[in-house]
């Protein structure tokens, strides 16, 4: 096993693994709330560097063994630091093309999905449910471990896009007016129907993975640039009135980047089956 597939195949997990042993001496008298933020942000951009090093050895590995993609890699496209959205899923993107030119019958519903959000979850869980960190942050952590932070609907669509797009504020349903012919059964299936494709909007709003991600990437460049030591006006009094128990809801960055390592850890160990294959024939 080379060094970078040794990476490559360690979970983002082993930082927060460290992260509670690290702490775990240190109580949870009030006197270690001060410590909170400072902690919970180092772990954090510790995660987001472990993914993006981790992008770019994937990338590398592949560029070793696919001709296409290291064309692709170094002269078509700019991935930067690998942090956002649409760099990382340019490798998604074009890992997928590489599964296929070694497994024409690739699919990404050969993933399961459904084991694949409830074991990042569950991780979460087992690490920090008897840590004293999440004395600082139990609303945080109960919100997260609740199973509702998202849904298998938003990630793994197709080959092209790891999330689906954010929803579009035109698609949502128009407020329903009864019109003076409509009959009383008439109006009730209109407003079932209504209902249903509002309750569908909402849901994919507070579960879609590319809004959440937006944030995890603006938090990333907040602390790694340290823009929050002279803006002084983040987050704005608006967004503050309008915030939730997601809002800045550091298990929800960690589990959203736990998803997306366990993603690419199973394209990977995919790939690596499929090259053995090839050799084998």
């Amino acid at each position: 096993m080379s060094k970078h597939t040794d990476f490559i195949l360690t979970p983002i997990t082993t930082i927060l693994e460290e992260a509670v042993a690290a702490t775990s001496s240190i109580g949870d008298g009030i006197e270690t709330y001060p410590l909170c933020d400072y902690i919970l942000q180092a772990v954090f951009l510790k995660m987001t560097g472990f993914q993006e090093q981790k992008m770019k050895c994937i990338a590398w590995e592949l560029g070793t063994n696919d001709f296409e993609f290291r064309y692709w890699w170094l002269k078509e496209t700019k991935l930067g630091t690998y942090s956002s959205y649409d760099q990382k899923n340019s490798i998604y993107k074009e890992f997928c093309q590489a599964l296929k030119r070694i497994n024409i019958d690739f699919g990404i519903n050969e993933i399961n999905k459904q084991i694949l959000l409830e074991n990042t979850t569950q991780k979460i869980n087992e690490i920090f449910k008897d840590s004293n960190l999440i004395s600082w942050v139990r609303a945080d952590f109960s919100y997260f471990v609740s199973d509702d932070w998202t849904d298998t609907d938003q990630f793994l669509k197709d080959e092209k896009n790891m999330f689906v797009s954010m929803p579009n504020e035109n698609n949502r349903p128009k407020k329903l007016d009864r019109k003076e012919g409509d009959s009383e059964q008439g109006y009730e299936d209109k407003l079932k129907d209504y209902n249903r494709k509002y309750t569908s909007y909402i849901k994919n709003k507070e579960h879609n993975l590319k809004c959440k991600y937006e944030n995890v990437f603006n938090q990333r460049n907040r602390l790694a640039h340290n823009t929050l030591s002279y803006q002084q006006n983040l987050p704005t009094l608006t967004k503050l009135v309008n915030e939730t128990q997601e809002s800045r809801n550091y298990f929800i960055w960690f589990g959203l980047l736990t998803l997306i390592d366990n993603i690419f850890m199973e394209l990977y160990r995919l790939y690596q089956d499929g090259l053995e294959d090839k050799l084998d024939y």
